[in-house]
């Protein structure tokens, strides 16, 4: 009887053991409910710097090209601009929820087109934000 009692009490406590959670399974819990409520962005348009200030022509043809992708379309695309360095380097946070994806592409392809192999200008497609406000 008492063979079977101390087995029984260390069977629960494997079992018991078995069923917490390591330090590093309850923070991936937490990092998942935190994520859950950021937003993910169509695209990221990331003006960055090496020294000499970011690429502002390119900027402003962004911009331009924006303006006049809301006039064509008859919409109103408004990037979330994220200032984060000391050189003027700015995200610029989209989001085309409220497009057709034929017109998600076709604005996402004219971005990609536009900013090309430029190595100051990083696009980044359906991710959370890169830098907080």
């Amino acid at each position: 009887m008492k063979t079977i009692t101390i087995g029984l009490i260390l069977l629960s406590f494997i079992a018991c053991k078995n069923s917490e959670q390591t330090p590093s399974q309850e923070s991936n819990n937490k990092n998942k409910n935190i994520n859950s409520n950021e937003i993910i962005y169509d695209v990221i348009i990331s003006f960055t710097s090496m020294g000499e200030g970011i690429d502002n022509s390119l900027k402003k043809e962004v911009d331009s090209l924006i303006a006049k992708y809301n006039n064509k379309h008859h919409l109103n695309i408004k990037p979330e601009k994220v200032n984060w360095g000391r050189e003027g380097e700015v995200d610029y946070n989209i989001s085309l929820k409220n497009l057709s994806t034929a017109k998600k592409k076709e604005f996402i392809s004219a971005i990609k087109e536009m900013v090309g192999i430029s190595e100051l200008t990083i696009i980044r497609l359906n991710r959370t934000a890169v830098h907080k406000r």
